[in-house]
């Protein structure tokens, strides 16, 4: 996939990347940025990356503990409904042999 951006002074740059490819699409914008702006505005959208990405992780991170959380919640559940067969099956056996 072809990208134009198109710059004030006029000029312009053909970017290529795929569709979905973020990084490729980050690298080339940071490239930009430090060519046309310096170093400082360069590292500064780095920066803003990698808080982007820190952030991303966190949220991985927390759905990974939520869907742990959810597979041991349907493990208890499980048990329990087991525990309650076995308390009907022992209750109706009980009661048969009274």
């Amino acid at each position: 996939m072809a990208r134009t951006i198109y710059f004030r002074d006029g000029s312009h740059e053909v970017l290529f990347f795929g569709e979905y490819d973020a990084a490729k699409k980050a690298a080339a914008l940071e490239r930009i940025l430090y060519e046309r702006l310096g170093i400082d505005t360069a590292e500064l959208f780095h920066e803003f990356m990698q808080d982007c990405r820190d952030e991303v992780s966190f949220i991985e991170e927390e759905l990974r503990k939520a869907n742990t959380c959810t597979d041991h919640i349907v493990s208890i559940k499980d048990a329990e409904s087991a525990a309650e067969r076995l308390s009907s099956y022992f209750t109706q056996d009980f009661t048969n042999n009274n």
